[in-house]
């Protein structure tokens, strides 16, 4: 199993170094026919590199093109030190995001080591580049985590349930912080982002509710597909007795990661000296970008999350350029920290000890709400 994680972050990894833009990306007017190309400038001048071969221009020629400015020119153009001092946020923020899902985790009875969920975290961050969307890396957190003796109806639940709860803080955080900016002329995408949390919850009273029990009628006839069968360890999960305190620790904690989400995006803006002209619509363009984040479409959102910052962003006042550096600049962050969970997997781990069940080990009381027996039954 650890070399299978390897070879797929490794792959994942190549992939990222592939397609990240490190140089600009130009389209030359005079040629529409030969599209854009990376660029590589020179005193004299500049060098295309097309599919057709290298194209050299002189500095007239260079200050006609239009080009897309890529992570070598965005950095050397942004304040290094902000740059440099908001690297290090990703990794204290895997240590959030890892004991929100050990809390979740935590329902099946004793949750596996904090340590060793951050291991799994970062190290499906690293393959979930290759993957589409945030889901893929989604998938793998459940297989590596199933693998480790939870119970797969726990994992799932708790996975779920666990990007959930990030989009719904992160929404919440931002519409927080919205109505104190003055979210009233935000726009419809404010009142968007708003719909969420009231989603969320009224999805998680009807999954406790009676008429989702699993002895019902209506869950017997609605869960035997296979739509029913991805949704069962859902219902399974949040009728669990212990669910609700687990699920309201988890809530706290995805408020600490919105309010670094959103600070982290806002850091990056001011790192490439860029003015918003309406502050509110940065945090509101955020948190629907990462919602755009979240689809699964491309590998790791490649395009289309970019293209959801430069479409939420541009309410704020800031122009294509200002948004695609930021996405790029957030994108890098991303890959450094995908890089060392690439590397924390090539290292070798310990497998969790699993305790041979004895006479010692049974239970002289009824089953708690944290007891894996008293988990719903998986089949009604």
């Amino acid at each position: 199993m650890s070399i299978a994680r390897a070879l797929i972050s490794i792959v994942g990894l190549a992939f990222v170094l592939w397609v990240l833009p490190v140089r600009d990306v130009c389209r030359d007017p005079a040629r529409p026919d030969l599209g854009s190309a990376p660029l590589s400038r020179a005193e004299s001048g500049c060098v295309i590199h097309g599919a057709r071969g290298d194209r050299r221009l002189d500095a007239a020629q260079c200050a006609a093109l239009r080009c897309q400015p890529g992570l070598v020119t965005t950095l050397s153009q942004a304040r290094v030190g902000v740059v440099l001092g908001l690297s290090l946020l990703p990794f204290l923020s895997a240590i959030v995001w890892s004991a929100r899902w050990r809390t979740l985790l935590g329902i099946a009875g004793r949750p596996p080591p904090l340590r060793r969920v951050w291991r799994i975290t970062v190290e499906s961050q690293a393959a979930g580049v290759l993957l589409p969307g945030s889901l893929g890396g989604d998938a793998l957190r459940i297989a590596w985590a199933a693998a480790d003796g939870t119970p797969l109806a726990v994992v799932v639940g708790s996975v779920l349930l666990d990007r959930a709860i990030g989009l719904t803080m992160l929404a919440l955080t931002a519409g927080a912080l919205g109505l104190s900016l003055g979210a009233v002329s935000a726009g419809p995408l404010a009142w968007a982002l708003a719909g969420i949390p009231v989603s969320f919850a009224g999805g998680l009273l009807l999954l406790r509710s009676r008429l989702l029990a699993p002895e019902a009628p209506l869950v017997r006839a609605v869960l035997r597909g296979r739509v029913g069968a991805a949704l069962l360890p859902l219902v399974t999960y949040v009728q669990t007795p212990g669910a609700p305190r687990a699920i309201g620790r988890a809530l706290a904690l995805g408020a600490v990661s919105g309010v670094y989400q959103l600070g982290l995006i806002r850091g990056i803006i001011y790192a490439l000296h860029a003015v918003p002209t309406r502050e509110v619509s940065v945090y509101v363009g955020t948190a629907m970008s990462f919602v755009v984040f979240a689809i699964p479409a491309l590998p790791g959102a490649w395009g289309t999350g970019d293209a959801a910052f430069v479409f939420f962003l541009a309410p704020a006042g800031l122009d294509a350029t200002v948004a695609f550096g930021t996405s790029m600049v957030f994108r890098l962050f991303w890959y450094v920290q995908a890089a060392f969970g690439a590397l924390v997997g090539l290292l070798p781990a310990a497998r969790p000890a699993r305790r041979a069940a004895s006479v010692h080990d049974a239970p002289s009381r009824e089953p708690g709400p944290h007891d894996e027996r008293a988990l719903p039954r998986s089949h009604p």
